[in-house]
């Protein structure tokens, strides 16, 4: 996930384990292109321009493949599971072909081909949204009612006709938010690791995270939700469940140097057993899109291909609605590119400019959905740099031009200002079957 001082990257948050069917999961259209440049440094750390190794490679579909491993596929029925550890390949072949093995139905999966399947608690400490919660509660009938008698904000439900002794002590009272059956989250993720040890659930439980709706550190809120959520991890150890990962900072989390939320003695130290392991979910950070932090800078790159070149009569109009009509005779170019591939159709009629051979055109008209027009200035003009482009030509519409240029002449950054949204839903918005990723460093 990711920091509110510029995009909310719902998506920060990824799976550890996520296979890949290798399938190329690419149009036929190549002439749509995303840029990114890297240098491959971890997640994290700034960009090394010095480094020189140069790859490609088109994006593929992930599938949503579970993680395995030999040591997590027990079960409590002897005849059908062998315990492999530490021997040679033969003695695995021999002791195998000693197994007995039952009748097996058709489409039922034996135990100890059984995957388990990771899943990490995500944790509400201040999102307000889909979460365990962070603050502890009791666990509720199917009636929604509970068995306490502390708090002013809870509705009380007693039987009136209870003698008064024993009404004192019989109190049962409902939440005024709560909506059917609830239990606290402790009790949850214990039910779920108990019946992955001892019940032989195909489930793994993987770690806990949270997402920080704010990461700043002049602000008690950044603080409270850390609070929230150590709170929440410190119950979870005391109710015996190991925790092998947790996962807590965004982008903005992780470049605000003077935070000091995150203490590793705090979190990661569980006694008696193995630490738990720390991670960072960076989004838009690696691609440089927070402008707020100086040492990153922008790595993507979308381009597209000058398809047509046409002259324009003066009154003759071009797209949609005829938003545009010619002042005078024009040169007009026609790209590759439109608001089905991602490019959005706010940006035409002028709004959104266009970087061919180093000049800055502007859209001309309506955005179309497979294509859009770009005014290259008056036809008569022979010696200009919208004279010269042709066919085949590369249309920068955002992001650096190559690698020894900052930024570019179109920032990603004030489209997204432009048309009052964050750069992360100006990314995810390209269509990933139309638009091919190119990847270099």
């Amino acid at each position: 996930g990711d920091d509110d001082d510029d995009d909310d990257d719902d998506d920060d948050e990824h799976e550890i384990d996520r296979g890949d069917d290798n399938s190329d999961g690419m149009s036929s259209s190549a002439s749509n292109e995303l840029e990114c440049r890297s240098d491959g440094s971890r997640s994290g750390q700034v960009a090394n321009p010095s480094t020189s190794t140069r790859s490609r490679s088109r994006s593929r579909r992930r599938s949503s493949s579970v993680s395995a491993s030999v040591e997590h596929m027990n079960t409590n029925d002897a005849s059908d599971t062998a315990v492999v550890s530490n021997v040679s390949s033969a003695a695995v072949k021999n002791a195998a072909a000693t197994v007995v093995r039952p009748d097996l139905k058709k489409g039922v999966v034996p135990a100890t081909a059984r995957r388990k399947l990771r899943w990490h608690a995500l944790v509400d400490s201040g999102m307000g949204r889909l979460g365990f919660k962070s603050v502890e509660d009791e666990d509720n009938d199917e009636n929604g009612n509970v068995d306490n008698d502390d708090g002013d904000d809870h509705a009380v439900v007693v039987d009136p006709n209870l003698p008064a002794p024993l009404l004192a002590h019989t109190k049962r009272k409902l939440a005024k938010w709560k909506v059917g059956p609830h239990r606290d989250t402790v009790s949850i993720i214990k039910a779920m690791s108990d019946a992955e040890i001892h019940g032989g659930s195909p489930i793994e439980f993987y770690g806990m995270c949270t997402h920080m709706a704010e990461a700043s550190a002049n602000s008690n809120y950044t603080n409270e939700q850390m609070s929230r959520f150590k709170s929440l991890l410190k119950r979870v150890r005391e109710a015996d469940i190991f925790v092998p990962t947790i996962s807590t900072d965004n982008s903005s989390a992780l470049l605000t140097s003077n935070l000091n939320h995150f203490n590793p003695d705090e979190l990661l130290s569980q006694p008696n057993v193995t630490n738990t392991l720390g991670f960072v979910r960076t989004g838009g950070g690696i691609f440089g899109q927070r402008p707020a932090f100086t040492q990153l800078r922008p790595v993507s790159t979308l381009t597209a291909s000058v398809r047509h070149v046409a002259i324009v009569q003066e009154g003759q109009s071009v797209g949609y609605d005829r938003a545009y009509v010619a002042p005078r005779n024009v040169r007009i170019a026609t790209l590759t590119i439109g608001f089905a591939d991602g490019y959005p159709r706010d940006l035409g009629n002028g709004r959104g400019k266009i970087s061919i051979r180093g000049e800055l055109f502007p859209v001309a008209g309506n955005v179309c959905m497979d294509m859009l027009m770009v005014d290259l200035g008056p036809a008569e003009e022979i010696d200009t740099v919208g004279s010269q482009v042709a066919v085949g030509d590369r249309a920068i519409l955002w992001g650096p031009e190559n690698d020894s240029d900052e930024e570019g002449s179109i920032l990603l950054q004030d489209l997204s200002q432009t048309l009052g949204t964050t750069q992360s839903a100006l990314t995810c918005g390209l269509n990933k079957s139309r638009v091919q990723r190119e990847y270099v460093s």
